[in-house]
Formats: C-alpha cells, structure tokens, sequence
C-alpha cells in the first residue's frame, strides 16, 4: 500500500497475507504453565520433554493453532484443563485435528518431577511391599519393569539404569534381559502418585498424611520443616559439648594429630606456581569435566587420550594433593582428596571404566591400595 503525502513524502506499508489450509493440523503456540519445553517449541517438532519441581502437582497447557476451526485437544480435554501429574513421570499428548478433520497431529511432552529428596514412607504396609523399589525400599519413582519377569519385576529407573549399566541381568534373579527389556511403567506410577503417605517431617513432629502426589507441596509449606539456618544452641546447650569442650577443667584434649606425607600422596603433587584458590577452582572444574565425561546409556566408552572420566578425576586428585602440601593441616582439604578416591572406585565399578596406567607412574587404583594400606598401619600403631 503506497500512501503519498501533500508534500510529495511517500510511504509504503506491506501486509503479509498468509491463506490457511483447512488441512493443517499444526500449533502455532505450545507453552506450559511451569518449566520450559525441550527443545524450545516448533511447529514441526512434535516431541518435547520437561523437568519440574517436585512440589508441582499439575500442569497448564496452553496450545493454539493458526486457524480458530482446528481442533485442540490436551489428554483428551479442553487445553485449559490442568493436568495431573505423577509422581515420576507423565506422558502429555496435544492432539491437533485440521478444519476439514482429514489430519490429526499428536505433540507429546514427557513430564518428569523431581524425585523428593528424602525418605518417604507409605501409611499401608501391605501397599508398600507392592509399591516400593526392591532395591532402594523406598517408594518407586519413575518405576521401570522388566519385560517377561514372572512376576513382574519393578525398580526405581535411576536405580535400575545404574544396575544395569555395566550388568545386562535382572538385579533380582540374575536372568538375563530380554531384548527391548525397559518398559516404563505408568500404570504403577498413578497407584504410587495416589498411595497415602506420611510427611517427611514426620520425625519433627509432623502428623499429616497426605497422596504422595500431594507431599510435594505440602513439605514446601509444612510448620515442621527444619529451618534453613542453623541453630547453635542445639551444639552449645548439649551435655557433651558443656562437658568436653565448655568446661575450664578440659585443658588438653586426648587426640593427638600427627601430619605425616605418605608415599602414595607425593606421586599425587605437582609443581605449581597457582594459589590454593586457583588450585581449588582447577579441582572443582576437573570434577564438572568428570561428571560431563561420565558414559550416558548406549555410550561407547572411547575417549581421547587425558579426557577420561578417569583423567578428570586424577587431575582432581592432583590438585588437592598439592594443596595438602601447601597447608597440610587443612581438614576440608584432606577430606576432599578422600572423595576423590573414593569416587574412582565408584566409577569403576558402576560405569565398568578401565585405567590406563602408565609404565612410569602410579594409576589411581594403585594410590587408593597404598592409602588403605597406611590407613591399616596406623590403625595398628
């Protein structure tokens, strides 16, 4: 449109015509009332997945099409209908029918909460020997069965995706697994989602109980929840503490440190100009590259030379090691280098990662073994 003004000034407006097909079943617009969708949303990706927090008990989603005519269904309800969601994880499908009804598209976003992150008991006995992971004892989250078991085999899915990393059997018989052997089980997710269970605060005097669909928001709000500062006086006022440590009569102390390097530790030190603050920011990064570096499900586990699981947790150990030598009395320190040996085992034998030891140097398995060994001596002296 090309506008002219008295003096001669022209102006140009465009407008975009765009003609719809009374056959498309597209959205034009998928948002959720919490969390984000991943990957960000586009007409042509029809599968999403999001994650939330685990006092959120139902989801809003707003889905729209370009054409008002087309239908517009969210599990089977109007798109302002809240959803309910489960416990672990809920399968949410918007159903789009063209104008003309030739076409109908499905856009699906698997839901998953948050697991709670302490103990969680449920109120019916009986129930819980149905409804509790054999191997965790605690309720199933996101429950995994496995296909053919007799009876049917059901674990938490972290824990049995951990299992089974290294281990293709049934962690309750030793069977084998059978081909496409992960079945996701919703069905037993809802009686979970609806089972009654006790506050998680229970031990600080809570009594409620509530459907563990519900305990999220609860223990948000509950009266009893532990305040997030802590409070001195419980250490202060105790017996013990006036006793060992409050006392003027407690002059000396019975434990007595002697700070000894062992031989295992200075195959760990490295000569460095950085301070501990650098050292330390370089041992935090080495462990994100660490848990980055860790074999997802399916991985091939080949790595470049230095860029293992392993190597990142070497590194790690090295840098503290060092540190220790630089301020040896530094408890947090010593303790840190402790996590970090302790995780290789945890590695190794969770992940079935392999070291590769050089000719001239000790591997870390070699360090841990000489660690314990002197931890045992001095257990003696």
């Amino acid at each position: 449109i090309e506008v002219t003004a008295e003096d001669g000034t022209v102006q140009i407006y465009t407008v975009n015509v765009k003609r719809l097909s009374a056959s498309d079943a597209t959205l034009t617009t998928l948002q959720l009332s919490a969390g984000t969708l991943d990957p960000e949303f586009a007409p042509g990706i029809f599968t999403y997945s999001t994650t939330l927090p685990c006092h959120i008990s139902s989801l809003t989603i707003t889905a729209k099409a370009p054409d008002p005519k087309a239908g517009v269904k969210v599990c089977g309800q109007t798109p302002d209908t809240a959803v309910q969601l489960n416990v672990g994880e809920t399968t949410v499908e918007v159903e789009v029918t063209s104008p003309d009804g030739s076409k109908q598209q499905v856009y699906s976003i698997s839901v998953v909460k948050e697991q709670v992150g302490r103990f969680v008991k449920l109120a019916d006995p009986r129930l819980a020997l149905q409804l509790e992971c054999p191997v965790t004892l605690s309720p199933l989250y996101r429950p995994i069965s496995i296909r053919e078991s007799d009876p049917k085999h059901t674990y938490s899915a972290p824990c049995i995706d951990v299992l089974t990393r290294t281990s293709k059997q049934d962690p309750l018989d030793e069977s084998p697994l059978p081909t496409e052997w992960r079945i996701v089980d919703f069905d037993v997710d809802k009686k979970v989602t609806a089972a009654v269970v006790s506050c998680i605060y229970a031990h600080a005097g809570c009594p409620e109980q509530m459907k563990y669909g519900e305990l999220g928001a609860h223990a948000k709000d509950c009266q009893h929840r532990p305040k997030t500062e802590p409070n001195s006086a419980l250490v202060t006022d105790s017996a013990w503490y006036k006793a060992d440590f409050a006392s003027t009569k407690k002059t000396d102390t019975d434990i007595k440190h002697k700070v000894e390097v062992r031989s295992w530790e200075k195959h760990l030190h490295n000569v460095t100009d950085s301070s501990l603050k650098e050292l330390d920011e370089q041992a935090k990064d080495h462990l994100k590259k660490y848990r980055e570096a860790l074999p997802r499900i399916g991985q091939n586990q080949a790595y470049e030379h230095g860029k293992s699981p392993l190597d990142y947790l070497r590194n790690a150990a090295q840098c503290y090691a060092t540190s220790i030598k630089m301020k040896s009395k530094d408890a947090s320190l010593h303790c840190n280098l402790g996590l970090v040996l302790e995780e290789q085992y945890y590695a190794k034998d969770m992940y079935g990662l392999k070291e590769q030891e050089e000719d001239d140097d000790l591997g870390l398995a070699g360090l841990n073994l000489a660690a314990k060994e002197s931890s045992k001596e001095e257990e003696i002296d």
